[in-house]
């Protein structure tokens, strides 16, 4: 048995000093002992990292160009700046103006304290750190060890393998659609498209869309974000809601390429750019995107340069064709195209019964016992199937009611059998990056009453109702920064502005059975009128109108109610607002030939009378993608003048 000893009380007492020393030693060397080595696991930390980034100096990695696309660095007059506009983004104080104080900040935040998780800087910033892990010689197990379970999480949902930029085209009735958009489709190992993942970059508006939307997107007052949502609600969203087709560019990028891209997606999220809708827009902060996943290619640097100053979506296809990107292109045509496509293969009677059918008015039998052939038996209720799937992604219908009356079409459609293609033969539009360049330069001369000139025109952007349709939608107009000068040579004024147009647009979508668009216009800028005593005067002015369009054939016929307002010194009141109506009919006459004739009247309403009543009839013939030929021919009465004028042009797109 063991037992304890006998002490005297003096041997207690010293007996126990001895035991509180050893007790102090022993507690010293436990709490003294770790703080020195965390001081030194901390020194040789630290070392480490100055020693990294001593390396990416002398290696000069901020000037990198893989570094300067993945922090959106350009140049400036005053060296480099980020397009990134939220502080969040950036780990240095400076970091905006500063690529190598960034990315030295980033290289020591690399360092931190591995219990954030999620919010480390290598879970937060894994785009960069992959780079600098290629580029510097970083050894893991020198640095603290960090868990990024969503990051991990995210790229096993995604598993990225490919990547295709999808254009959902334009919408002449939508003024927010009329350029186009572009975003990317991320696919995964699955063999439908739909189960994949898009990337969208678009503005976030906090308040109602309108002028108010206009003005703030033009100035960069929204703040822009990147997403990453379903495929399938965007297809949703643009086949069925807003009536547009949309365009599949697949392109040639590796699985390792197209991680880069989920890895910066992921460096950016929750993270905002200044909106700005004719350059830092949807389609421009995309190609960031793909100059991640492949930095030999480039793309930002010469898109909406020159004389550009503006990004266009159909561009930055085409910088993508020169740059050997794409492998494929696939056309999906939206629902209300294969309404149309359907449509003109039947009688207005036929047409009539299949929207019965799809409202619910007739039932599907109804085309049975009817005196059509078997093949307009199809296509009726088709189309009926079609237009039902149109209201239901409208909510015009409830999903009850959907899905019974959808079922019950089915099932007759099913006794017909199967449908051969050619009973909805329709032609594949022209691609969107196959049209004609948006810019364009106008060079001709012609006549008014007594005089003859020269002309000289300028467009920025885009389209107009005369140009060739191909890869366009057919009766839709937006002119962005239109110029014409003039010289006369009879010394009328010598060389002069004859008008500038800041914007002009003109939609002129088809009202028929299954949809009622109401076609619209506006425009504003300076032009010259016609004032008492047969002088021109120069004046400002914004016009507008709405109506209806329909379409016969190839062939739009249009009215609209329009009003007026003009201002400037030529006016006795300083200014004039007149209203009226105009009215006219645009003819395709074949692939090279548009005929578009129209008349306006507009009459004095307040300030200033003056009246203007016009007749025009103005033609363009096609040479090729990006050249026509323009005759122009109007009789105009302004207050009691009358002129007639005669224009011919040569248009070169680029």
């Amino acid at each position: 048995m063991f037992e304890l000893p006998l002490y005297s009380q003096n041997t207690v007492c010293r007996s126990s000093k001895a035991a509180y020393r050893v007790l102090f030693f022993l507690l010293l060397t436990i709490v003294v002992f770790p703080v020195r080595t965390s001081t030194a696991e901390s020194q040789i930390l630290s070392s480490y990292r100055d020693q990294l980034i001593e390396t990416a100096r002398e290696r000069q990695l901020s000037t990198d160009r893989y570094w300067n696309i993945i922090l959106h660095y350009r140049p400036s007059r005053k060296g480099m700046i980020s397009l990134v506009d939220d502080p969040k983004f950036f780990l240095a104080q400076n970091g905006k103006n500063d690529p190598e104080a960034e990315l030295e900040a980033t290289i020591t935040a690399f360092f931190d304290d591995p219990g954030k998780g999620d919010d480390h800087p290598r879970c937060r910033f894994p785009g960069r750190y992959e780079w600098l892990r290629q580029e510097l010689p970083i050894d893991e197990k020198q640095i603290p060890a960090v868990v990024c379970k969503k990051l991990d999480e995210a790229l096993k949902i995604i598993d990225p393998q490919s990547a295709v930029v999808i254009f959902p085209a334009t919408h002449n009735n939508s003024p927010t659609s009329m350029f186009g958009h572009t975003l990317i489709r991320i696919n995964n190992k699955a063999k439908n498209d739909l189960l994949a993942f898009a990337v969208n970059y678009a503005a976030v508006p906090n308040d109602s869309l309108g002028v108010l939307y206009a003005f703030k997107g033009i100035f960069g007052l929204y703040p822009g974000y990147y997403s990453v949502l379903p495929y399938y609600e965007k297809v949703k969203e643009y086949n069925a809601l807003e009536h547009r087709d949309i365009w599949e560019y697949r392109l040639n990028l590796t699985p390792d390429e197209t991680r880069r891209i989920v890895l910066h997606i992921w460096d950016m999220q929750g993270i905002y750019s200044d909106y700005y809708f004719f350059d830092e827009n949807c389609s421009y902060d995309l190609l960031f995107l793909i100059e991640a996943a492949r930095p030999t290619v480039h793309l930002t640097d010469t898109v909406g340069q020159g004389m550009q100053f503006w990004v266009i979506p159909s561009d930055t296809i085409r910088e993508m064709r020169k740059n050997n990107l794409i492998d494929d292109v696939q056309y999906r045509p939206s629902q209300a195209t294969k309404i149309d496509a359907i449509s003109r293969h039947l009688t207005g009677d036929e047409r009539e019964l299949a929207r019965e059918i799809g409202l619910g008015l007739r039932e599907p039998g109804d085309s049975m016992s009817s005196d059509l052939s078997p093949d307009d038996r199809m296509r009726v209720l088709d189309l009926s199937a079609e237009y039902l799937q149109y209201l239901a992604s409208k909510h015009k219908i409830s999903e009850e009611v959907y899905k019974k009356r959808f079922l019950s079409i089915l099932q007759t459609r099913s006794s017909l059998g199967q449908a051969r293609e050619e009973l909805y033969s329709a032609p594949q539009p022209v691609r969107p990056d196959d049209g004609h360049l948006p810019a364009k330069v106008s060079l001709g001369g012609g006549c008014r009453t007594g005089s003859c000139f020269g002309e000289a025109g300028w467009r920025a952007a885009y389209h107009d109702l005369l140009d060739n349709d191909d890869g366009f939608i057919h009766g839709s107009q937006i002119d962005f920064v239109q110029l014409r000068g003039r010289y006369y040579g009879n010394n009328i004024d010598e060389a002069r502005l004859e008008s500038f147009r800041l914007i002009d647009i003109v939609s002129l979508a088809p009202w028929n059975r299954f949809f009622k668009p109401i076609s619209w216009k506006v425009a504003t800028g300076l032009e010259q009128r016609t004032f008492t005593g047969n002088r021109d005067r120069l004046v400002a002015f914004v016009n507008g109108g709405a109506g209806l369009t329909g379409e016969i054939g190839s062939s739009l016929i249009y009215a609209t109610g329009d009003g007026e307002l003009g201002a400037g010194s030529a006016y006795d009141h300083g200014f004039a607002v007149s209203a009226g109506g105009s009215a006219g009919v645009m003819i395709t006459l074949a692939e090279w030939w548009k005929v578009n004739l129209s008349i306006k009247d507009l009459e004095p309403v307040a300030g200033d009378i003056y009246r203007s009543r016009k007749a025009e009839i103005d033609q363009n013939f096609t040479v090729n993608t990006n050249n026509s030929v323009s005759l122009l021919a109007s009789r105009e009465r302004t207050n009691w003048v009358y002129r007639s004028e005669g224009t011919v042009l040569w248009n070169f797109y680029y």
